[in-house]
């Protein structure tokens, strides 16, 4: 039996809790997306399930992680911890690895869609011609590149899973790892996603400084505070895209450079690439997030995230109860508003136009007490934030 060192086993296992947390926050925001009528028909979320599906699709390719990479080499020779594959399931594993690709073309689509909305002014109508591009160029790419690679047999052990490898036998490997993978994701990255950040940024700055001068106009002033809002939801994900995959690019700069491996570089990489899915849901809440926070800025962050989280279920009351006993009263409340609204759907979901009180805050003594919480209508917000794209 052969043994592995700590370092070996850690970068083994740690992507394994990692995708779980993206696994669960992408499928958080597909969950959200199908249940929501008006989300389904909307392009921006539609962008937004694509990313999420493909997420998913990533998440669970770096959970596997060296599970399919065959145990020996030749029947002799011990290759990493928790190996257990075989060549055609490491095969196989390769090309959904090398699929993850549409993640960041789905990321650059959704920074177009920003940039058409925010700085070109495009509205709803305008932008459906052009959103089966949004999803045919990602999916194109991820294919396209897996199935290239499939034929050119690049996929074998590449340590942390199986993927484009010197393992493979094909002298290249190296320079077709830039080419299908880091080579289109920093294009992405360095062409659209960044410069999209900078347009949007820049836009909104000049926008900010025009209403200071229309300070007397409301409706003026209105619109620019809704246009920041769609602008820092667009940034949000961008910075979502730039910090889960700085380190992985690092880590295999400096192999292509120095042919080195740098074992903190390489910890950061097992990581930070796995937790896309969890930084976007982070950045999918963060709306709600920030308009619970306005209108209750006595409450705890630990239960403003969970209000943001559980607002959309319709068990939300039931759950709050469990957890705060003192908000019976008021989830009682909630559930009584909810029947006599109830038209079948579910009137706490972000399409929902209602504003419950949950009471539950802490005292200056440090007990809790009740204070009424406002809850903030996610739908509102999107409304708020759509209400800056004219229609023309």
């Amino acid at each position: 039996m052969s043994t592995f060192s700590a370092k070996q086993k850690a970068v083994a296992i740690l992507p394994k809790p990692f995708s779980l947390l993206s696994i669960i926050g992408s499928s958080y925001i597909v969950y959200h997306v199908l249940k929501n009528p008006k989300r389904r028909r909307a392009v921006q979320y539609q962008i937004l399930l694509g990313l999420s599906l493909a997420d998913i699709m990533a998440s669970i390719s770096f959970f596997v992680g060296t599970w399919p990479i065959p145990a020996y080499v030749n029947d002799e020779q011990p290759t990493v911890y928790l190996a257990s594959g075989t060549d055609p399931l490491c095969d196989a594993h390769g090309f959904f690895v090398q699929a993850t690709i549409m993640t960041p073309v789905y990321n650059a689509s959704l920074s177009l869609y920003y940039v058409m909305v925010v700085k070109m002014g495009w509205n709803e109508t305008k932008i459906k011609k052009l959103r089966w591009w949004f999803h045919v160029l990602p999916l194109a790419i991820g294919l396209g590149t897996a199935i290239a690679g499939q034929v050119l047999k690049l996929y074998g052990n590449a340590t942390l899973w199986c993927w484009i490898s010197p393992a493979s036998g094909n002298e290249q490997w190296n320079l077709y790892r830039w080419a299908f993978y880091y080579g289109i994701l920093w294009f992405m990255a360095l062409v659209i996603i960044i410069p999209s950040m900078i347009v949007i940024f820049v836009h909104v700055r000049k926008q900010e400084a025009a209403a200071a001068k229309w300070r007397h106009g409301q409706s003026q002033a209105q619109q620019y505070a809704n246009s920041r809002k769609v602008a820092m939801q667009g940034i949000s994900f961008s910075a979502s895209f730039i910090v889960t995959w700085i380190f992985p690019t690092l880590t295999r700069l400096m192999q292509a450079i120095n042919g080195v491996t740098y074992y903190p570089l390489v910890v950061l990489f097992a990581i930070f690439l796995p937790l896309q899915g969890f930084f976007n849901a982070g950045c999918f809440l963060r709306p709600k997030y920030l308009k619970y926070r306005k209108d209750n800025p006595h409450a705890s962050i630990s239960m403003l995230v969970r209000t943001c989280v559980f607002s959309g279920d319709r068990k939300l009351g039931s759950v709050l109860v469990t957890m705060f006993p003192s908000t019976k009263s008021n989830a009682e409340h909630m559930n009584s508003r909810r029947s006599s609204n109830d038209n079948g759907g579910d009137d706490l979901d972000l399409a929902g136009t209602n504003e419950q009180d949950i009471e539950h805050n802490m005292g200056e003594d440090g007990h809790e007490r009740h204070k009424s919480i406002k809850w903030a209508d996610g739908d509102k917000v999107e409304e708020e934030m759509k209400e800056a794209v004219p229609e023309h």
